[in-house]
Formats: C-alpha cells, structure tokens, sequence
C-alpha cells in the first residue's frame, strides 16, 4: 500500500475514532458516576441493615437459651 495514502488513512480514522469518543465520553461519565454512588448508597443501607440484624440474632439467641436451658 502507498505510504501516503497510509498516513491519510491513518489521520482520518484517529480523527474519526477521538471526535466519537468525544461524543461518548459525557454519557459514560454519568453512567459510571451514577453508579459509583448506586453502590454507595447501596452499601450504607445495607450496613445498617446488616447491624440491626446481628443484634436481633443475639437477642434471640440468648432468650432462647434462657427460655431452653431446662431441656439441656
């Protein structure tokens, strides 16, 4: 192939590939952004969620042992 022609082929398609990633950028920005704080959100929720669960289990635990210790 014409070494010229190479360097023509080679500016138009870097210039077509960098103009579509200047148009895709904004969007994939936002959507990564969105959902870094999705799984922020996420997370804290089910943190709490998580604590108030562990506690409720040791409160059953022990009053069932409490409640049971006569069978053993």
């Amino acid at each position: 192939m014409n070494p010229t022609l190479q360097i023509i082929l080679s500016v138009i398609l870097g210039g077509s590939l960098w103009e579509g990633f200047k148009f895709l950028y904004p969007d994939l920005k936002i959507f990564i952004t969105s959902r870094n704080l999705a799984k922020k959100t996420f997370y804290s929720n089910i943190d709490s969620l998580l604590k108030a669960a562990n506690e409720l289990y040791g409160k059953l635990e022990s009053l069932g042992k409490e409640d049971f210790s006569s069978l053993y």
